[in-house]
């Protein structure tokens, strides 16, 4: 993969891998986008990642195939073991249940690619995130459930 300097302008959308990088040229994060333009991935970053203040670049590779699109996350991480990445990172073999903090669980949700860029999009309008909306909607779906019962 070739990577470039994030410029807004000229990344407007598609499949990307992106890095964020430290004052000292570490790598803090790597992550990858598709579909919406990758500024409001970026902008969820900086809105509810407590250690934003301490990117001070990033970059993006553009992949052309969503199977390269894991892969090429996947192999970053492995190669780079950015600061802030718990999946993939020290040799961890997949998502589900790995890089989750004391009391979560990662976990999978089966839904159609549609459906789930459309999520993302009216996430990120939002200022916000699917995992932050999926969790906000099952704590209050499973109060409501507790107080019927």
């Amino acid at each position: 993969m070739e990577f470039i300097d994030f410029e807004v302008p000229r990344l407007t959308g598609g499949r990307f891998v992106y890095r964020l990088w430290a004052e000292d040229d570490s790598c803090l994060y790597v992550g990858q986008h598709q579909g919406f333009h990758p500024a409001a991935r970026i902008a969820t970053h900086a809105a509810e990642k407590p250690w934003w203040p301490e990117v001070a670049r990033i970059d993006f590779a553009l992949v052309e195939d969503e199977d390269d699109l894991d892969e090429g996350e996947r192999a970053e991480i492995k190669r780079l073991r950015p600061k802030h990445n718990g999946t993939w990172n020290n040799d961890r073999p997949s998502r589900s249940g790995v890089g989750a903090p004391a009391g979560w669980t990662r976990t999978s949700v089966l839904v159609d690619e549609e459906t789930w860029a459309a999520f993302g999009e009216v996430c990120a309008a939002e200022g916000t995130d699917r995992s932050t909306v999926l969790r906000r909607y099952m704590a209050d779906r499973v109060k409501k459930l507790q107080a019927a019962a």
